[in-house]
Order: structure tokens, then C-alpha cells, then sequence
């Protein structure tokens, strides 16, 4: 069954224009500079360069961290392949509660941003929810040494911790993002080009060997 009919999906906003207008100045220069920073190897840029056809990626999204970093990322993906060969629409979390509902990542949670990869049916191929896994096992290991250096039970959640636990969790994570910016864009580039290639199925070949 397809996630979404044409006509909604081309409802969605091209990401050019949802940073303009869905993002203040201070989350644009971050997204931008995300973008800038982004370095992709020769094989991925060979493979965006060369999409058979245009593949839809339908993006839940709104303002935030993780948001600023993976649609960054995807921002230049999408200045390698093309906007026409891979046609990205952003539809707003609250703006479409229909779709987050039914991709909260473990069932449960409305975390952004979503990515999923539609085939030419508009079938779902292929979903990333918030981060690329590779991620989630880096942020993963990293709380459970900050619980460890701070003493706290791995059982208690983030936000039931004290503020100022709550405030040094926050600056050591920008930290880690910071010291490992580099190899978290290309996760994210290694994530976007799986959903892609999920997309084109058998067709993804013929970009891999152009």
C-alpha cells in the first residue's frame, strides 16, 4: 500500500525551500555549514551523480539538533545527485500527524527527523528514524560511560536527572558531535545512499556500475 499519494506528497516543501522557511537564520548557518563540511568519498559521489532514474524521499521533520545535522547532510546529497533526480519533500511533524503516528521510531517515539525512501509506487523501500544505527550505538555507548562517570543508575531516563546532569549530558554530547563531525556526516551519507538504493531496487545496479 503506498505511504502517500502523489499529489500530497508533492504538497511536502523541497528542503531549499523549508530551510527558508521553516528555519530561523541561526538554524539555517548551522544546516549550511553541516552542508559545507560535507565531504563525500568518490565512490558515493560517482553513485549520486549517476541515479537511472528520480527516487522520492518524503522527510518528517522540524527544528532541531538532529534535524540540523542529517538534513544538512542530505542537503548536499541532494547538490551532488540533483533535486530533480532525488526529489526530497519535507512535511512538518505537527503539520502531519498522520505520518509521524505511523513512523514513531520503536512505535513509540515522534522523533525527527524521518527519512523514508519511497519506490515508484510510492511504497515504503526504506526508513532511517532520527540517526543513522551506527549513531544510535555511538550515542548509546557514550551515555552509558556518562552514567558511569557520574554514578547514576543506566535505568533512569535523561530527562528525569537533575538540570545541571541534564546541562552536562547536553555540552558532552556537543562535544563528541563536534570531535567525531566528520565521521557522523558520513554515516549519514552512507544511510541516504542504503534508502536510495532501497528505492531503486535492481535499478540501483546500473548506478553502481555507471
Amino acid at each position: 500500500m503506498p505511504v502517500i499519494d502523489p499529489e500530497r506528497f508533492e504538497q511536502g516543501l523541497p528542503l531549499a525551500v523549508w530551510a527558508r522557511e521553516k528555519q530561523d537564520a541561526h538554524h539555517q548557518q548551522q544546516m549550511e555549514a553541516v552542508a559545507t563540511s560535507t565531504t563525500l568519498a568518490a565512490e558515493d559521489e560517482a553513485f549520486f551523480r549517476s541515479l537511472p532514474r528520480p527516487v522520492r524521499l518524503l522527510v518528517i521533520n522540524e527544528e532541531c539538533g538532529s534535524s540540523t545535522q542529517c538534513v544538512g547532510v542530505l542537503k548536499k546529497v541532494v547538490a551532488v545527485a540533483g533535486e530533480e533526480k532525488l526529489r526530497v519533500r519535507i512535511f512538518e511533524r505537527r503539520e502531519a500527524p498522520d505520518l509521524m503516528q505511523r513512523y514513531r521510531k520503536e512505535g513509540r517515539y515522534e522523533a525527527v527527523p524521518v527519512f523514508i525512501a519511497l519506490d515508484e509506487q510510492l511504497n515504503e523501500a526504506a526508513v532511517m528514524y532520527e540517526h543513522p544505527p551506527s549513531l544510535d550505538r555511538l550515542i548509546a555507548e557514550h551515555r552509558q560511560e556518562f552514567f558511569r562517570r557520574h554514578q547514576l543508575s543506566e535505568e533512569r531516563s535523561l530527562g528525569d536527572l537533575p538540570l545541571e546532569v541534564q546541562r552536562a549530558w547536553v555540552a558532552d554530547y556537543r562535544q563528541l558531535r563536534d570531535q567525531r563531525q566528520d565521521w557522523i556526516n558520513q554515516q549519514v551519507v552512507s544511510e541516504v545512499r542504503r534508502l536510495v538504493e532501497a528505492a531503486l531496487g535492481q535499478d540501483a545496479t546500473v548506478s553502481r556500475t555507471a
